[in-house]
């Protein structure tokens, strides 16, 4: 009942339209991020820059490198403290 799909070719090498469904998924991944990031990070992050009187090139050094490298802090953080794996400890330092 289980049926198997063999994407590589003979010799081996992954079907080219494998690649391209890839590739399409990449593309679509990076213009979604782009769209979310225009539309929600950086208002955000004018908002922030007004109440703190920020002015916007330090707003755009500082708060946009920190909310950029937050997902990796923060799961170095769980990764350190949750589950007590070495990985988390080496992203940090």
């Amino acid at each position: 009942m289980t049926e198997s799909y063999n994407l590589a070719a003979e010799d081996g090498d992954v079907h080219w339209s494998v690649w391209a469904g890839l590739t399409l998924i990449a593309l679509l991944s990076f213009y979604a991020q782009a769209v979310i990031t225009e539309d929600r990070f950086v208002p955000a992050l004018n908002v922030l820059a007004k109440r703190f009187k920020i002015p916007d090139d330090v707003a755009g050094a500082t708060l946009m490198a920190a909310g950029a490298s937050s997902p990796e802090v923060f799961a170095s953080f769980i990764a350190l403290f949750v589950t007590r794996s070495s990985l988390g400890m080496g992203t940090i330092v």
